[in-house]
């Protein structure tokens, strides 16, 4: 509390002051005529002291830029009396406003970026992605695999950012049964998708597909991977999260789903380990997406794999299913980074999985005012050539994991070196905090299937943040042996840390420095980002 009435204080005090301080504050760059004699001086002091006397004003700053360059500062007299003051003198070539530039935020020219509301900043769980890539569109050297059907390799705004070898896709196709895989064959190294559309025949022929519903092919991994990696300002479609990285397609679902066993060998694959009967991985993934599960506790036999994924440094990012109760597995196992689904306020969809597995929560789509979007094939079947389009309705916690995961992705080509425990604590401490919506019920283990507002206890340490995780990426080199930078798991660290408000003493300078700065911006209209 007395930190607090300090600030005040020192608010209070230089804004009182600043008024008269800076009412008129002139910074121009005076360009001298070659035989100026201002040019001879070196002299600051004395310099300034000739300008005072020959323009007849309080001459604060004389500064050499370079060869004929100088700025002029001066107090009590606006840009335009100084101007004309200074163009007046004979060796003077010209004089013009010293202007204030700001950071360009990166707007790129896709076709349905418009309507992405999410990467923006303009709804309350937006996850800021355009401030974040004035620091970063991302790496080629960081590899993400998407662990689902397959993907469409010739859709325009997914083959730059795919994973190819020597000009083949590359990736792998782990499932094992011919009916599930629908392309003739068990495993094999093509990582594209066939379709996973399921026919009323399908479903009386094969009894491994009974249970399942007619459906037409749902595109989900090219879907999940354009949320991620979508060729970005290509004038095309939409913008993924990182521009630049590069997406390793593994297929693990087919027709209805896909069993562990196969998503197991695709985890340990993909992040480099050695499967038996494959050949080793030629390009490991970094992130492993899944954007599946199914309803349960975790299995015993995950925790074996991951830990070995997570050992050869690859976080894995997982979806908390869509039934809107307790976390679905795989999302729910220990080592997992489980994501939960929020509306553009910030609620928690009335379909997302919830609980205390999760590590945050991310826009997940709900009407279709503030869906995700995605590409896909319009054939409702076998892909159809040249028929690529993009849904603008998409919905679903599997839409919300690879938006963590994109951004997890941006992080690492920010810092190369940061672990999957490390990138878990900055996404977690970097969230923004959950907002308390008039009208919604708090979530707790009863409100299953209802929007409701999130704690940390229910969703997560807060909603995804992609320029706040991107800068905390960049300054963890420099904290990383300290005690207090040691990386959490879990839901650890979801709350207010050493780091947050509170306290007493003396104001620091980053105290007096921010004062400065709001005052000065009060009284000097300095431009803010565009």
């Amino acid at each position: 509390m007395n930190h607090f009435f300090l600030r005040a204080g020192l608010l209070a005090t230089f804004c009182a002051f600043l008024p008269q301080a800076w009412a008129d504050s002139a910074r121009v760059i005076v360009k001298y005529r070659e035989n100026s004699s201002m040019l001879w001086q070196t002299d600051e002091v004395a310099l300034r002291s000739i300008m005072s006397a020959r323009t007849g004003e309080n001459i604060s700053a004389n500064r050499r830029i370079n060869g004929r360059l100088q700025v002029v500062q001066a107090e009590g007299i606006s840009n335009a009396e100084l101007i004309s003051k200074l163009s007046a003198e004979s060796d003077v070539e010209y004089a013009l406003p010293d202007q204030f530039r700001t950071p360009q935020a990166v707007t790129p020219n896709d076709q349905y970026f418009s309507n992405q509301w999410y990467l923006k900043a303009t709804e309350r769980s937006a996850i800021d992605a355009i401030d974040a890539w004035t620091l970063t569109t991302g790496s080629a050297s960081i590899v993400v695999a998407v662990l689902d059907t397959g993907i469409l390799p010739d859709h325009p705004d997914l083959n730059a950012n795919i994973v190819f070898s020597s000009g083949s896709l590359y990736g792998y196709d782990f499932i094992t049964n011919p009916v599930i895989a629908n392309d003739g064959d068990g495993r094999d190294a093509d990582p594209s998708d066939p379709g996973d559309w399921v026919t009323l025949s399908d479903i009386s022929t094969y009894s491994i597909l009974s249970g399942c519903s007619k459906s037409a092919s749902s595109w989900h991994g090219s879907k999940v991977a354009g949320v991620i990696g979508a060729s970005s300002n290509n004038t095309i479609g939409i913008a993924g999260v990182a521009w630049n990285v590069r997406i390793l397609p593994v297929r693990v679902l087919g027709k209805c789903g896909g069993y562990d066993s196969d998503i197991m060998a695709a985890m340990l694959w993909a992040s480099g380990i050695s499967v038996s009967g494959v050949a080793d991985n030629m390009a490991p993934a970094k992130i492993i997406n899944l954007s599946l599960g199914s309803s349960g506790s975790c299995p015993a036999y995950y925790s074996d794999v991951i830990s070995q994924v997570t050992g050869q440094g690859t976080l894995i990012v997982a979806s908390a299913g869509n039934d809107g109760s307790s976390v679905h597995a795989p999302a729910n196992c220990s080592g997992i980074l489980g994501v939960s689904a929020i509306s553009n306020t910030g609620s928690k969809l009335a379909y997302s999985s919830f609980g205390s597995e999760i590590a945050l929560s991310a826009p997940g789509g709900g009407a279709c005012t503030y869906a995700i979007s995605a590409p896909l094939n319009t054939s409702l079947t076998s892909p159809g050539l040249g028929t690529y389009d993009y849904a603008t309705c998409v919905s679903g916690t599997s839409f919300s994991a690879p938006l963590v995961s994109g951004v997890a992705a941006l992080m690492l080509a920010a810092n190369a070196s940061l672990t999957p425990a490390q990138l878990t604590s900055l996404l977690r401490s970097s969230a923004s905090t959950f907002p308390s919506i008039s009208g919604l019920s708090t979530c707790t283990s009863t409100t299953t299937s209802v929007e409701c507002n999130c704690t940390t206890a229910s969703c997560g340490a807060g909603m995804l943040n992609a320029k706040a995780a991107v800068l905390a990426a960049q300054s963890y080199a420099s904290t990383a042996n300290s005690s207090s930078s040691s990386a959490g798991s879990g839901n650890s660290g979801g709350g207010s840390g050493s780091g947050g408000g509170g306290g007493s003493g003396a104001a620091d300078p980053v105290d007096i420095l921010l004062v400065l700065i709001t005052c000065a911006a009060l009284y000097t209209g300095i431009r803010h980002l565009r």
